[in-house]
This record gives C-alpha cells, structure tokens and sequence, in this order.
C-alpha cells in the first residue's frame, strides 16, 4: 500500500479531533524539549490530512486558552510548541507510546463491587455487570466489594466481548489492517506525506496505547491484536525517525 492510499484509509478508521491530533504532533516533535514548528508547516500537514486551515486555527486556539500549547509570531509566521504542563504530561506517558518493550507493567485485581461503590476517580475495566479489572495500586480506594488477586491465567474468550475491551480490539484491528499493507520500505519523496502518515498512525495508536484496557489486553489475551498494532506501529516509527519539522 503507497503512503497515499494508507493515509486515505487512517482517515477512515476512526474520529480524529484536531486539537488531539496537534498535541500528537507537537508532541512527537519535541521527545526531550519543546520545539517550535512554524504554522506554514503546520498547514501543509493538515492539508495532506485533509483538515481545513480553519479547523487548524480554531484548535491552536483552544488549546492556547486552555494551556496546552503556546504560540509566538515572528514576523507575519507563528511558531506553536507545547506548554510546560503538555510537556509533563506528554513525558508522564511517553513510554506506553513510544517504547517497544513497556516498563512498569501493571498488576491487576479482579473486584466484584456495586457499581455505585465505585470511587468517581478511578476508571476500572468493566468484563461483566459489576465485575471489573482493577489496577493492584488502586484496590485501596475501593470499599465495600470483593477483591481477589489476579492470577496470570488466560481469560475466557467471551472477557473480548466486554465493552470496555471492544472499541480498544476495533480499533487496534483497523489500525493494523492499514499498517501492515504498507509499504514503508520505500518512502516517497514527499516528505510532508510521510510526516503526514506517521503522525497519523501514532495518532490512532495513542488513542489505543493511552487507555487501561489496552495494556490489559496485551498482558492476559494470548495473541493479542494490540500486541501485534505494538509491534507494527514500532516498524513505522523506526522507519520515519529520521524526519525532522520545519
């Protein structure tokens, strides 16, 4: 699959929020420091994407008002970078993004509990009517329920059909379908489109990587399809990691 067609085919597999996807690309722009990149660069990428200037320009500007990126103007060119709390935040999670071998996997519970007795902070996985998966540093906030140490077993298969299990592997599923049809091997000489098709690819696997459930996935269901997206969306990232913004 050419870089083009992967691109048209990412764009069909999921919501993409811009403001999202700007974090995404500020984001990976700036691995250790905030780098600027200037909005004519900016422009080009989301036309590629098929995002509107003014959609681009509506996003800068709530992410601005709600200090996550910053902007400044030199002459009639703006240059965004992350704030300083964008960049906590991204190196807090940098890890379950980027790395092929994840550090500090969890460790889980199973808890049986009412779910009204659940504490408004925490976001468990939900497998079945009042039964959910608990990251082992949380049990603690959790009263009144059964909890019981999760051992390594292989979980039945009827725990993919949970829903909070079910968009995770859907998504996961139509990433996947994408990357592993390209191409990668031959770049085109575009180097817009191939900024273009990265950050798009590490967009929608942010949205995977970023949630519980995913991680869940990975370490109790033999055969994975997360795990494969983990490993496929490693080939992209090695094999663009030499492009640099503008």
């Amino acid at each position: 699959m050419k870089t083009t067609e992967a691109i048209a085919a990412l764009n069909e597999i999921g919501e993409i929020r811009v403001w999202s996807l700007l974090i995404t690309i500020l984001g990976d722009t700036a691995p250790s420091k905030s780098k600027e990149v200037s909005g004519p660069w900016l422009n080009q990428i989301f036309q590629t994407l098929n995002i509107s200037a003014e959609a681009f320009r509506v996003a800068a500007h709530r992410l601005k008002k709600d200090d996550w990126i910053q902007s400044r103007k030199q002459g009639r060119i703006s240059y965004f970078s992350l704030s300083e709390k964008a960049l906590r935040e991204t190196h807090a999670v940098w890890d379950l993004i980027y790395n092929a071998q994840q550090k500090d996997t969890p460790t889980w519970a199973l808890c049986v509990v009412n779910p009204s007795r659940l504490p408004d902070e925490l976001a468990p996985i939900k497998l079945y009517a009042g039964v959910y998966a608990i990251k082992s540093n949380e049990v603690s906030a959790v009263q009144d329920a059964l909890i019981m140490p999760w051992a390594n077993q292989v979980l039945p298969e009827w725990v993919n059909e949970a829903d909070d299990l079910v968009s995770v592997i859907a998504l996961a599923e139509r990433l996947l379908a994408v990357l592993a049809k390209l191409d990668i091997q031959k770049p085109p000489p575009d180097l817009i489109e191939l900024h273009a098709l990265r950050f798009l690819a590490l967009h929608f696997w942010r949205k995977i990587s970023l949630r519980d459930a995913a991680m869940f996935h990975m370490q109790h269901v033999p055969g994975s399809v997360v795990i494969d997206c983990h490993q496929q969306i490693q080939i992209v990232l090695r094999a663009t990691a030499h492009l640099d913004s503008a």
